[in-house]
């Protein structure tokens, strides 16, 4: 019986292959039979990883870049006086760390890439939920945010950094986050 520790490693190592396919192909393009060619394992054994391929890969991907940003992001906000700033610098964060594969990535600006950022997106929701939702309370309680609902708030944030990741992916010379700040602040501020 193979080690959850050797699972993992055959994993990112999978998935590290697979990164590099979806980077110069897009997600549709990408065909697991030659991810498994270039690493010289059966389809199988992909398989047996990625029971859903190569969309629960890119999944996978995008949950473990959130996490490590997720460490960091809390570690940052711990000390920060507003539940405003937190959210801010969150969703700066966000920015910051995924751009750069939204800039990276060749896929077609239709429905390739949707399909890989409505992947990625709920990676990146399912990762940021409860911060997000610890921190819109947390506003809420300390009447610094006028808000109902704040898991639908929750899923407008997310739709908003989503939508402009598509923006962003179609056109690179787009800067958006200052709109998406600004809109964040005024659905949540009094």
């Amino acid at each position: 019986m193979e080690s959850s520790d050797h699972n993992f490693e055959k994993k990112q190592e999978i998935a590290k292959k697979f990164w590099e396919f979806f980077l110069k192909h897009g997600m549709v393009k990408t065909i697991v039979n030659d991810v498994s060619k270039e690493m010289h394992m059966s389809k199988k054994t992909i398989y047996k990883y990625f029971k859903g391929g190569k969309q629960e890969c890119l999944y996978f991907i995008f949950s473990n870049i959130g996490q490590q940003a997720r460490i960091i992001i809390e570690k940052e906000i711990m000390n920060f006086s507003t539940s405003w700033k937190k959210i801010e610098y969150t969703i700066k964060k966000i920015f910051e760390i995924f751009v750069p594969y939204v800039l990276d990535n060749v896929a077609d600006k239709g429905e390739d890439y949707i399909a890989e950022n409505l992947i990625g997106g709920k990676a990146i929701k399912e990762v940021f939920q409860d911060l997000f939702i610890g921190i819109l309370n947390e506003g809420v309680n300390n009447d610094e945010f006028s808000i109902g609902n704040i898991r639908q708030i929750f899923n407008f944030i997310c739709g908003i950094i989503s939508e402009s990741m598509i923006m962003i992916h179609n056109d690179p010379d787009v800067d958006v986050l200052d709109q998406v700040l600004l809109t964040v602040k005024k659905i949540l501020t009094k």
